[in-house]
């Protein structure tokens, strides 16, 4: 489920950047880290089940994608791209940041292999 709810606040953090002119894959990774903190401090706070708490916040962030999308209008074109893929959507700047990305995760399981598999 997380993956989930994480995706449908990824689209925010993707209609963000577009909004405010940034790289929209690391407004979208840092809204997702942020939401994803979130998504725990609401499950301890509040007492919800985490599934409750994945529903609320992928609710408003996708909600608040809508409406940045429907409020920026000139750029529909470019988060269909992004949502549905598009290889010349693509900056050699966002190739670079999957690549740290995918070197981090790699080493985080090499790491905690062993925790992973317990």
């Amino acid at each position: 489920m997380i993956g989930h709810g994480l995706s449908h606040i990824a689209f925010a953090g993707v209609a963000l950047g577009l909004l405010v002119g940034q790289m929209p894959m690391a407004v979208a990774l840092a809204v997702s880290v942020v939401a994803a903190l979130g998504i725990m401090e609401l499950k301890e706070s509040a007492g919800l089940h985490g599934d409750t708490a994945i529903a609320i916040v992928s609710s408003v962030g996708l909600a608040a994608g809508v409406i940045m999308a429907s409020v920026g209008g000139r750029f529909n074109v470019a988060i269909l791209n992004y949502l549905f893929g598009d290889i010349l959507a693509i900056e050699p700047a966002e190739v670079a940041l999957c690549v740290v990305l995918a070197a981090m995760v790699i080493a985080l399981v090499f790491v905690y292999y062993h925790r992973f598999l317990s």
